[in-house]
This record gives C-alpha cells, sequence and structure tokens, in this order.
C-alpha cells in the first residue's frame, strides 16, 4: 500500500514539473509568437508606405523647376507619380504636367 502512494506521490511530483516547463515554453512561445506578428506587420507597413519628396532645380532662364514625386511601392512594380511646376522668379507658378515612371530608382541629378 504504502509502495502504491510513493508511486502516485512521485508521478504528481513529475506532472508538477512537466506543468511548470510547459507554463513556461507556453509564455516563450506566445511572446515569440507576438514579436514575429508585430515585426511582420511593421515591415509590411514599410514596404508599402507611400513616400512624397520635392526637388527644386534652379534654371539658367531665371526661377525653377519644381518636381514632386509621389512613391507607392505595389507587389508587382514601383510607381514614381510625377508632377512638374515652373516657378518664375516673381512667384508665379505655371504647371508644366505630369509624369508617371515605373521602376525601383529613377535617377537625380544634384548640381
Amino acid at each position: 500500500m504504502t509502495f502504491v502512494v510513493v508511486y502516485f506521490l512521485t508521478k504528481l511530483e513529475n506532472v508538477k514539473r512537466l506543468n511548470y516547463k510547459l507554463k513556461k515554453y507556453t509564455k516563450y512561445t506566445c511572446f515569440l509568437i507576438l514579436v514575429i506578428f508585430f515585426l511582420f506587420i511593421a515591415i509590411f507597413i514599410e514596404a508599402f508606405r507611400t513616400r512624397g519628396e520635392t526637388i527644386e532645380i534652379e534654371q539658367l532662364i531665371g526661377g525653377k523647376l519644381i518636381c514632386e514625386s509621389t512613391y507607392i511601392a505595389d507587389i508587382q512594380s514601383w510607381y514614381y507619380f510625377l508632377n512638374f511646376n515652373y516657378q518664375k522668379e516673381n512667384g508665379e507658378t505655371i504647371n508644366i504636367g505630369k509624369g508617371e515612371y515605373f521602376s525601383q530608382e529613377w535617377k537625380k541629378r544634384n548640381n
């Protein structure tokens, strides 16, 4: 009879140890899954967010050319939507037009 009681107490201790280890690993696993999930969301947002940029180029005839670009990433390609304006020396702005560019990088020339 005492053998049976000792056997069950031993088994109970083993179950408690196993339960403690299981809880510990479950906490680590949940934490790891949450970290991976938030990293995935951050990478996704960074990869597909819209970016804007404005470049002003001084012209030899006076005034400046203003190029506003909006960059949009897609799963298949990269899109740059460009808007060109010419600003005269007196401050008047003339809209030249719009353009699109489909590639990862567009060459910028800085003088």
